[in-house]
């Protein structure tokens, strides 16, 4: 009897976490769900109007290779040939890999979709600008790379 009472016991208290760990779940889901819609809204912002508030800089910052996920959702292949759609697109990879300290989730931290997209861009007629998208991908593997942003170098 003593046996089954502990079995019981322990369905029971099995029973009862089992929701609260489904919630915890549930809700970080939402989190990040909600971290990358806004991450979305305002890459669209962007890509529409190339101005941008302190705070979608933050969040841009925070954002890293999320920002790279967010304009691949966004921008077909055919918009992608627009020079001013291959500007913003760096514009806005520039701001989510300018402070790699501030890039919040650790899968984020690597540029692999921001590199991906670099070399969808070399393909657009915005490609024919090598040196702006080399320049671009240079920043994001140093940034990356070293943690730090690059630093502006002045010749004497």
């Amino acid at each position: 009897m003593n046996v089954r009472m502990r079995s019981m016991f322990f369905l029971v208290a099995a029973l009862t976490h089992s929701p609260s760990l489904a919630a915890v779940a549930q809700n970080r889901v939402q989190k990040e769900s909600a971290s990358f819609k806004n991450v979305e809204e305002t890459v669209s912002k962007l890509l529409s109007v190339p101005v941008y508030t302190a705070s979608d800089q933050k969040l841009l910052n925070e954002a890293g290779d999320g920002a790279a996920l967010a304009i691949t959702r966004i921008v077909s292949e055919q918009v992608m040939n627009s020079p001013d759609t291959g500007r913003r697109i760096l514009l806005i990879l520039h701001l989510a890999f300018e402070a790699p300290q501030s890039i919040i989730e650790r899968n984020n931290k690597t540029p692999t979709a921001a590199l991906r997209l670099l070399d969808q861009l070399e393909h657009t007629n915005y490609g024919r600008h090598p040196n702006v998208i080399g320049n671009a991908r240079f920043e994001i593997k140093h940034n990356t790379s070293t943690g730090r942003p690059l630093e502006p170098a002045t010749l004497g």
